[in-house]
C-alpha cells in the first residue's frame, strides 16, 4: 500500500501544477521539464529515489499520449517496460518515478504517469535492474537536453543507466538522444539502460 500512496502524493503536486498554469495555446507539442518549487520537490524527494515531471502542450487534434520506458541490456534492446496510454487535452504533465520496494527483495518499483484535463492514469510494476539487483550498481540520469527544440510526435523524456562493478559511469551523449541506433556501442559497458519516451497520437488506440 506505501507504494500508491506516494504516487497520490506525486498526483497531488500534479493537481497543484495543473491549477497554477498559465492558459496558453499550442500549435505543435511542447515538452519541457517542470519547474517545482521547493516544497514540490522535497515532496517528490521524499517518497521515490528519484522522478521526472514534464510538462506538455499540444495541438487539439493530439487526442492521447503513450509513455513507456524501452529498456536495453549491454547494449540490446530487450523490452518495453510500463507502457501507459492515456486520453489527453491540449496539457498536462507525464511523471516517472522509481523507489527501492522493501517488500520485494532487490526489486525496483517503477511509476509512469500522465495527468491532464483533470484526469490522471498511471501505471505501476516491479523490475528487478540486473541480475542481482541494484545491490553494487552505480547510476546516472538525466533528461534530454532538447528540449528547447520542437518535439516530434515521439520523443525521449530522459535516461537511467546503470553499472556493476567499479568504474566511471557517464550521462548519455547528445549523439545518443539524436541517433540511437546508431549509438548502441556506447551503452554495452552498462547493465541496464532505461529510456523515458513519449508519443503523441492524433487517434485514439482501438
Amino acid at each position: 500500500m506505501k507504494k500508491f500512496i506516494w504516487i497520490f502524493a506525486i498526483f497531488l503536486v500534479l493537481s497543484y501544477l495543473a491549477g497554477c498554469s498559465n492558459e496558453q495555446t499550442s500549435t505543435s507539442i511542447k515538452v519541457n521539464e517542470s519547474d517545482l518549487s521547493e516544497r514540490e520537490e522535497a515532496i517528490l524527494l521524499s517518497t521515490a529515489e528519484q522522478s521526472f515531471i514534464f510538462d506538455f502542450k499540444a495541438d487539439p487534434s493530439y487526442k492521447e499520449v503513450e509513455l513507456w520506458l524501452d529498456k536495453y541490456e549491454f547494449g540490446k534492446k530487450t523490452e518495453k517496460v510500463n507502457h501507459l496510454i492515456s486520453d489527453i487535452k491540449e496539457k498536462g504533465y507525464l511523471m516517472f518515478a522509481i523507489s527501492k520496494d522493501a517488500g520485494e527483495q532487490e526489486m525496483s518499483v517503477f511509476n509512469v504517469g500522465v495527468f491532464s484535463n483533470g484526469g490522471t492514469s498511471a501505471l505501476t510494476n516491479a523490475e528487478r535492474i540486473g541480475e542481482k539487483g541494484l545491490k553494487n550498481m552505480s547510476s546516472v540520469w538525466a533528461t534530454n537536453p532538447f528540449f528547447s527544440e520542437q518535439v516530434k510526435e515521439e520523443i525521449i523524456l530522459s535516461s537511467i543507466c546503470y553499472k556493476s562493478g567499479d568504474g566511471s559511469m557517464h550521462s548519455l551523449s547528445e549523439d545518443f538522444y539524436r541517433d540511437v541506433e546508431g549509438n548502441l556501442e556506447t551503452i554495452k559497458k552498462y547493465d541496464a539502460v532505461y529510456l523515458l519516451k513519449a508519443k503523441f497520437n492524433k487517434t485514439k488506440s482501438q
